[in-house]
């Protein structure tokens, strides 16, 4: 993880030579997460609220929902590769494919 977001590098690998200043790319990470049966007939507002809610550290209800709106709009939180919306209910939403038999042989 740490060669993939480019933290080996030296410090002069990522200098803006204009203000000398070190300027690294954005970090970012793909959190992946099974669908837990509690979550069942929650929305998605209300597991990232209550489920999620470490990651929002320091932040009022009205920031956190703010921002859980901007990401939702643009399309980063997404189930089975597909977008939601924040009242979307994770009943709507197939959790897994189906495995297609085998033929006898």
């Amino acid at each position: 993880e740490i060669e993939e977001l480019q933290l080996s590098n030296p410090p002069s690998k990522h200098r803006n030579d204009a203000t000398g200043l070190r300027v690294p790319p954005p970090a970012v990470r793909i959190l992946r997460s099974g669908v837990k049966g509690r979550w069942c007939g929650k929305t998605v507002h209300w597991v990232m609220n209550n489920e999620f809610g470490e990651s929002w550290n320091g932040l009022t209800q009205e920031e956190r929902d703010e921002l859980l709106e901007q990401q939702i709009d643009a399309g980063l939180l997404r189930i089975n590769g597909k977008p939601v919306s924040s009242m979307m209910d994770l009943n709507d939403m197939p959790t897994a494919l189906p495995i297609p038999a085998k033929a006898s042989e």
